[in-house]
């Protein structure tokens, strides 16, 4: 699937959605695109989190260091990005000794954190490349832990990018846009729907909200574009919620669109993979079954292709645009008995 480009996109729209996307084929990123989970341990409890299978299912919450060594070198610097979560990945007991390692291998790593821990800040001279800190709702954090959110952002600055995961149809993006401005913080905020766990227990946004979240996105968009704040889509957005008015307003508000839903390679402890976190309930399978992270992608992509057939005719779904949103979702709706595959069966049912 294509990462638009957000230059391109903010400034690139001409009435033609196929020729704007034809224009961003130039623009995919290279590499496999993996997490690594170091651990499933955390300082929070988010109702919507995806590790909560992950904790009850592992009979070890931490990775390695010997694990992510081994996943280190079948990646390389050149090609590859190092993403690092959890969990909270700063509770892993040797944090500062794995940001330094990949750090002198002249990878570019990007942590993913609920912003709580000074550690965070603590690794000086090796800082990761890039923050991204998911906030919640502000009203749910106590007074302390606002506290140490904010002497995170104060120290780290503009290496921080706010994320947001989207629970409810009506959600509210105005403290983010308050810290962007307070700290020069990145301005583009991530957007993430809250997605199910197949099979697991964790909230998230019901179907019957998608349609009203999807245009709550397009609101956002445009009032936060006054202050040059863009918003990035995670994956599993629907193209089909938006109409062509609704495209044109997100692109000339520099909005990174994404309609994708492709194997991302979860990695954790044990080095047990996982297409992604929506499947963490699964045994996953083994890194030792594939010859590389190629192999690995490859064979989750084949094996999706039984799960999904839902959009096959919607002309977005076959000119690549959009991948017809969460992939979760769609197995969900398998159980209920709604379009399994000619075996009357999803790959991730037999793993």
């Amino acid at each position: 699937m294509v990462r638009p480009s957000s230059t391109l996109l903010g400034n690139l729209w001409n009435g033609n959605e196929i020729q704007l996307f034809q224009e961003t084929l130039n623009n995919r990123s290279g590499g496999v695109r993996l997490n690594i989970i170091l651990t499933t341990d955390c300082s929070l409890d988010c109702p919507y989190c995806f590790t909560r299978s992950l904790r009850t299912q592992l009979p070890r919450h931490e990775m390695t260091f010997s694990e992510l060594q081994t996943i280190l070198d079948a990646v390389s610097p050149a090609r590859d990005t190092i993403r690092l979560m959890g969990g909270e990945p700063t509770l892993h007991p040797q944090y500062s000794k794995i940001i330094k390692l990949i750090k002198e291998r002249g990878y570019q790593v990007i942590v993913f954190t609920n912003g709580l821990q000074s550690l965070l800040r603590e690794t000086k001279p090796g800082l990761p490349d890039k923050i991204l800190l998911n906030l919640n709702d502000w009203s749910t954090y106590s007074l302390a832990q606002q506290s140490a959110i904010q002497d995170n952002l104060s120290a780290l600055g503009k290496r921080v990018g706010l994320g947001y995961t989207i629970l409810k149809a009506s959600f509210d993006l105005s403290m983010h846009r308050k810290l962007i401005l307070e700290y020069g913080l990145q301005t583009v905020i991530r957007l993430g729907l809250a997605q199910p766990v197949v099979d697991g227990d964790n909230a998230y946004l019901p179907n019957d909200d998608l349609t009203a979240a999807h245009q709550a996105l397009v609101k956002w968009a445009k009032k936060l574009s006054a202050d040059d704040i863009r918003l990035s889509m995670d994956c599993g957005f629907m193209r089909c919620q938006y109409n062509d008015a609704d495209i044109e307003a997100l692109v000339r508000a520099g909005t990174v669109l994404n309609f994708d839903c492709a194997p991302t390679l979860d990695i954790g402890p044990e080095l047990r993979v996982w297409r992604c976190f929506a499947f963490s309930s699964s045994p996953g399978v083994s890194w030792s079954e594939f010859e590389g992270l190629e192999q690995m992608r490859a064979w989750f992509e084949a094996e999706d292709a039984t799960c999904r057939d839902v959009c096959g005719d919607c002309e977005y779904h076959l000119n690549g645009w959009c991948c017809g949103g969460c992939l979760a979702r769609h197995v969900i709706q398998d159980d209920l008995g709604i379009h399994l595959n000619e075996k009357n069966e999803c790959w991730y049912r037999v793993l």
